[in-house]
């Protein structure tokens, strides 16, 4: 999607351990970098220096993004399902203009989401096929309602984390997307553009 739409510079919100920046940058992409946590940001420098590329990679919040110091990108990528963890629609509206903001009249928005349409209707699965494709961690749910979606996250060594996020649906992300003034808004069910709702993991949405 990224080549089709000719895209140059992109700037990757949520890198987490870097992974999606290190395949942009070794597929030929300008990137740079960011995460609220000072932890992933360190991994993240240790995975792309380990593979011999030279990412820029910073750690802000999403609201210091500042387009006037880092300037405007042909694409912003929030990935990871890392939107979730804003609870409250009126600030995920103004992170949502923040990315608008960074993006280059024209540029491309690529949000993606657990989809807690089927995880709310008690139908949450976690193939592998996509994200989760090690063999050392597990991943369940603890509480969930509609205002919480309590992931858990046990690992072979037997380490276990709780991670808490806001079950937002995928129609309401979408329409909050338009409303922060994005355009053309798609939505795609694990990379397909035709998709049952209630029967894949996660849910891309696209705009410009």
């Amino acid at each position: 999607l990224l080549s089709k739409l000719g895209v140059k510079t992109v700037i990757d919100v949520s890198t987490g351990s870097g992974f999606h920046a290190v395949q942009l940058q070794k597929a030929g992409f300008n990137v740079l970098a960011c995460d609220g946590s000072p932890t992933m940001v360190e991994r993240a420098r240790i995975n792309a220096k380990s593979r011999g590329l030279d990412i820029p990679i910073l750690q802000r919040d999403w609201l210091e993004l500042e387009p006037r110091r880092l300037g405007t990108f042909d694409a912003v990528l929030c990935l990871g399902s890392s939107l979730c963890h804003v609870f409250d629609k009126h600030d995920r509206y103004w992170v949502l203009r923040r990315f608008r903001q960074l993006l280059k009249p024209g540029g491309l928005l690529v949000v993606d989401q657990r989809n807690f349409h089927a995880i709310r209707a008690g139908r949450f699965k976690s193939s592998g096929r996509y994200y989760y494709c090690g063999r050392n961690a597990e991943v369940s749910l603890g509480q969930v309602s509609d205002q919480l979606c309590e992931f858990i996250y046990t690992f072979s060594d037997g380490a276990c984390y709780r991670l808490q996020v806001y079950p937002i649906l995928p129609e309401e992300l979408k329409d909050e997307i338009s409303d922060a003034g994005f355009f053309r808004p798609q939505s795609f069910g694990d990379f397909r553009h035709i998709y049952d709702p209630l029967d894949c993991d996660f849910i891309i949405h696209t705009a410009i």
